[in-house]
């Protein structure tokens, strides 16, 4: 697991191609585009904020944060949403595994929307340990113990 940089963007618009097929628009790939979304820094965030799994000298998965903040009863929460999570089909778990390393970049990861690929690992991986984030947010409890509920009952996983 690595920061990705900004020579790595050709490889990345590959993946991203590749995830997303023909339907993606050819501005999404331009690479200004891809400069502001994945390396134009913020005030929000120090560091890097686009990371690959490479087997060898080639890109296999990756995954760009894209910071947020919320507010609890116990304070601001740093925050995350995951942009861009994409994986080469041939490269099992390199998905996953960035998608893990990024989770412990923040308090908290929010997981929204995907691919078919991916809504399997947004249902086990979408909250962490909210009771630890917001110990006394009726709200934030609420969510966790229903929202594993009502994302098996999309999926139609067996037990819902």
């Amino acid at each position: 697991m690595t920061a990705a940089g900004r020579q790595d963007m050709a490889e990345i618009a590959r993946l991203m191609e590749v995830a997303f097929g023909s339907d993606l628009p050819a501005q999404f790939l331009r690479p200004d585009f891809l400069e502001w979304k994945f390396f134009v820094s913020r005030p929000d965030w120090d560091g890097p904020r686009s990371y690959v799994a490479r087997d060898g000298d080639r890109i296999r998965a990756h995954a760009c944060v894209w910071p947020t903040a919320f507010e609890c009863p116990a304070g601001e929460v740093q925050a995350s949403h995951l942009i861009d999570w994409l994986a080469d089909p041939s490269a099992p778990g390199a998905g996953i595994t960035v998608y893990q390393h990024l989770m412990r970049l923040t308090g908290a990861v929010l997981a929204i929307g995907g691919g078919a690929q991916a809504a399997p690992k947004n249902r086990l991986h979408s909250v962490r340990n909210p009771r630890h984030l917001c110990p006394r947010d009726p709200a934030v409890e609420s969510v966790r113990l229903q929202a594993p509920r009502r994302s098996l009952a999309r999926g139609g996983a067996a037990g819902a």
